[in-house]
């Protein structure tokens, strides 16, 4: 069926293809298939014959043997066919030898893939490039009757009918996004991105100038890994930016154009961190107590964002502090139109592989702060007394396409719509008569406009429109304008952060060395600061001695002794004598402890990077 019914048919089966993730091949691929007839009875079979068919992009190549008992014996092409290629075949038809009993005969079939291969029509060829299928009609008998066609053919009973499918890659890499990095350093940088494709990406190469050097560089990246590719490029010392563009190549030789520029800026400051008043104290304090013992600051960066690598040296524990608040953002806004409204739009089948034949209205971007898309809107007005028949899509700068308007809708006079990914509404539901001058309707596009978020704002942004013209009626695009919002690099200015010391409980007099950097996020490093913090969070130890039950008024002995133990400073060591009668205070003494050291003492204290100290006292009452 070459109607409009048999290509819906086989853009269908291309849909089921994909779903059913079939094998893909491409351009000039060889196939090879293996047609194995088993005969499961006690008695051999009759010879049998298979008609061999292609349908889509593919052609059978297998050397034709017209003399052959068992194999390809003859062949031919459709009789619509303009072009012939020397050794390919529309369809053939197989010999198939008797086969013995409880046997098994395997006949080979070879094909070449051939996504361009003429078919009935050129919109047949559209909806047929994508899908390679071939069936195979087991028949008990085939005579020859004419030569030329498959109409010389006179079958007997179909036994068996087999199908097999594969689909088509003929699309070069699709997709070739870098990834957000407004912001990049010198030296040695990666530039990182992702790219779609059905089939594997084995090359993927950038070119790339800077703003001391207007040559462009070229450098080839290697194959993409799951989607992902990597290119290495030498930012110059001295650069204030550079700007680069991509494209890839499938497995099967398509190569992508190359994508719009993407601009980078060149950041060469070093982020600076400051600790607050409490942190600056403890960072110079003999000794740091308290539940948790935390140190903080404000961090600032002039271009991008910057976190704090901290190490505690005994604890083995080195971690990135993140600021806690957020990094400033400037946005922008850019409105541009169509540089030649009113354009018919041109009657085309509206196919979604043939965007040549579009009808294209040119939007010129130019000078976009921050240069990368963020969010895109589109707002247009379509003078048509058909428009349920025009299709709208929108393509970037950098090629991605994105559906705008291809639902099946009712009938309809003009349209007036802003397409916005953020609408409720769907854009099934325009219909009705719309005049020229009426308020925009909200519409969210058949398509995702996010596509296009990361990509190049700068360049020819392009509606692409067509007509179906199945009634003869005209119209064109009256206007539209895109309005593209981008973002600044996201910067750290003066933003908090804070950290607390782990494993600080019960330590007495314990020495521990902290470090504190910061780094932006594209490794330009602050200065350090380090410092040995003497940590006690462990109250003094404190032994009593009574030596004397009775106190004589004027005795010289020591009538309490003792010791304290402590990693820190002694603070104040009082006596308070009270009466046992009623508990009130007579007398109050301050104590002088005398440090005790010793040998074992010492060594402890290393082994332990501690600071403990041992005291005596004593009290002779007055």
């Amino acid at each position: 069926d070459t109607a409009s019914a048999g290509a819906a048919l086989m853009s269908a089966l291309g849909n089921t293809l994909v779903t059913q993730q079939a094998p893909v091949i491409g351009k000039n691929s060889t196939v090879s298939y293996n047609l194995t007839v088993t005969n499961p009875s006690n008695r051999p079979s009759k010879a049998l014959y298979a008609i061999v068919q292609t349908y889509g992009g593919i052609w059978l190549t297998g050397a034709i043997n017209p003399t052959t008992s068992d194999g390809v014996y003859d062949g031919g092409l459709y009789s619509y066919h303009t072009v012939t290629t020397p050794g390919h075949k529309d369809f053939q038809v197989v010999k198939i030898a008797s086969i013995p009993a409880n046997s098994t005969r395997t006949i080979a079939l070879a094909a070449r893939i051939d996504p361009n291969k003429a078919q009935s029509s050129g919109f047949d060829r559209i909806n047929t490039s994508t899908v390679a299928k071939i069936d195979v009609r087991v028949v008990d008998t085939a005579a020859v009757t004419t030569t030329g066609s498959l109409e010389w053919l006179s079958t007997g009973r179909t036994i068996e009918w087999l199908n097999a499918g594969l689909r088509i890659d003929t699309q070069a890499p699709s997709q070739i996004k870098p990834d957000t990095q407004l912001v990049v350093g010198t030296g040695a940088v990666r530039v990182t991105g992702s790219v779609s494709d059905e089939s594997a990406v084995p090359s993927v190469a950038l070119e790339y100038t800077s703003s001391v050097n207007a040559v462009a560089q070229a450098v080839t990246c290697g194959a993409a890994v799951a989607g992902r590719w990597s290119c290495a490029v030498n930012v110059p010392s001295t650069a204030t930016f550079i700007s680069y563009r991509v494209r890839a190549a499938d497995t099967y030789g398509q190569m992508s154009p190359w994508s719009a520029w993407y601009r980078s800026v060149v950041d060469r400051d070093n982020p600076t961190l400051v600790f607050d008043a409490n942190s600056t104290t403890a960072l110079s304090a003999a000794y740091v107590g308290g539940s948790p013992i935390r140190i903080g600051g404000l961090i600032t960066d002039s271009t991008t964002t910057a976190a704090i690598q901290f190490c505690d040296d005994q604890q083995a524990d080195c971690r990135t502090i993140v600021p806690s608040d957020n990094a400033l953002t400037q946005t922008a806004s850019s409105t541009k139109s169509v540089t030649s409204p009113m354009t018919a739009i041109a009657a085309n089948p509206c196919n979604a592989t043939a965007f040549d034949a579009y009808t294209v209205y040119p939007i010129s971007v130019t000078n976009v702060a921050y240069g990368r898309v963020d969010t895109v809107t589109l707002n247009t007005t379509l003078a048509h007394a058909a428009a349920q028949e025009i299709d709208l899509w929108l393509q970037s700068p950098s090629g991605t396409r994105v559906a705008l308007l291809t639902s099946t809708r009712n009938q309809t006079t003009n349209v007036r719509v802003t397409f916005d990914d953020t609408a409720v509404r769907k854009t099934t539901s325009i219909s009705g008569t719309t005049t020229l001058g009426a308020a925009y309707a909200i519409v969210r596009p058949d398509g995702a406009l996010a596509t296009f978020t990361g990509e190049a704002a700068a360049g020819t942004w392009r509606l692409l429109a067509c007509d179906r013209n199945s009634n003869g009626t005209t119209g064109s695009i009256n206007n539209a304008d895109l309005v593209i919002k981008t973002s600044s690099p996201a910067r750290h200015q003066g933003a908090a952060w804070s950290t607390a010391l782990v494993n600080t409980t019960g330590q007495d007099g314990v020495a521990r060395r902290v470090r504190f950097w910061a780094v932006d996020s594209v490794g330009n490093v602050s200065a350090s600061r380090s410092a040995v913090l003497t940590i006690d969070t462990v109250a003094p130890s404190l032994n009593v001695t009574q030596n004397d039950t009775i106190i004589f008024p004027g005795g010289s002995s020591n009538a309490f002794q003792g010791s304290i133990s402590d990693g820190g400073t002694l603070d104040t060591l009082q006596a308070v004598v009270s009466s046992a009668s009623n508990g009130s205070t007579v007398a109050t003494y301050s104590l002088t402890p005398v440090a005790m050291t010793s040998m074992e003492l010492q060594r402890l204290n290393y082994l332990q990077q501690r600071s403990l100290k041992n005291y005596t006292w004593n009290i002779t009452p007055a």
